[in-house]
């Protein structure tokens, strides 16, 4: 699974899940473009390390960065080995949740459906809860 596969999975999920008042968004950072019109999104505010998906909430918002899981296989020898490694931060990234923690937000960085749904029961953004 890559991490837009698992990004829609999460968000056809919130489209059936989430409390209406939840607003949450996705935020597309990671585009390939020619330098020149690089520089332009940078003018307009783009923001290199934004996390992927946003959530505002009645208790503040929520910076939910998601990465690539790591899959397995079975080696020759039998043994499970990595097939796939998992997503890591960048240095962009990593500066962004430094100043979202530090204003005392939420970033949360999860590589896995069930872990967001825990996510989001835990977090009282469900609906019944």
């Amino acid at each position: 699974m890559t991490e837009a596969d698992l990004q829609k999975q999460i968000i056809t999920w919130c489209r059936a899940s989430l409390k209406t008042e939840i607003v949450y968004w996705a935020t597309s950072n990671e585009r390939k473009a020619r330098p020149q019109y690089m520089v332009t999104l940078k003018k307009m505010g783009c923001l290199a390390g934004v996390s992927d998906l946003i959530f505002l909430t009645i208790n503040g918002p929520i910076f939910l960065e998601l990465k690539r899981p790591t899959t397995h296989k079975i080696g020759k020898s039998g043994k499970r080995i990595i097939a796939i490694r998992g997503g890591v931060q960048s240095d962009a990234q990593k500066e962004f949740q430094t100043r979202v923690e530090a204003l005392g937000f939420k970033y949360i960085i999860l590589d896995d459906f069930d872990g967001f749904v825990e996510f989001a029961k835990i977090n009282n953004l469900t609906k019944g809860n």
